[in-house]
């Protein structure tokens, strides 16, 4: 099948080492890590469970927590192979420990919106030879947008 694909490693030992720590466990919500590096509003940890967005999906939310401070996470970005937390005004510092707690019920969404997007591309892929060219995924509905106009009685024939 020549439908809409994710950028994949070049090796199996970059495939090996690039394996998420949310794909080897999605339904860990809580755990904790050591902050890495800050830049503003930005964090890396040294592990990280939070989904970053991509493939036209939104990112997890949740909190990081150290002690007695808690900070809302508002967004989750990928950026030179590393996962970047933005914690806004947060006063954390490098190698501190810190908890991050995952909104659940939003990953959950996101992932059953992100799998029925890859189910409808195939469909048409399949069917109506047409692939996708952008996808939107939220918790409460998804787009796709594909590479060929139909007639809707096309669409209502597969």
């Amino acid at each position: 099948m020549n439908s809409h694909h994710h950028e994949g490693p070049e090796s199996e030992d970059e495939a090996l080492r690039s394996i998420r720590h949310y794909w080897k466990e999605p339904s860990k919500y809580e755990f904790q890590a050591e902050i890495i590096e800050t830049k503003h509003d930005w964090i890396r940890l040294n592990k990280s469970y939070f989904y970053p967005e991509g493939g036209g999906q939104q990112s997890d939310r949740g909190i990081l927590k150290s002690g007695n401070q808690e900070y809302p996470v508002n967004d989750v970005q990928e950026k030179d192979k590393e996962i970047w937390i933005n914690v806004p005004s947060h006063n954390y510092e490098v190698g501190i420990a810190v908890e991050g707690l995952i909104d659940g019920k939003r990953r959950e969404l996101l992932s059953r919106n992100h799998s029925t997007q890859h189910i409808i591309s195939a469909v048409f892929w399949d069917n109506l030879e047409c692939d996708t060219t952008r996808e939107e995924i939220t918790i409460k509905e998804s787009q796709v947008e594909i590479d060929t106009s139909l007639e809707l009685k096309k669409i209502y024939q597969v």
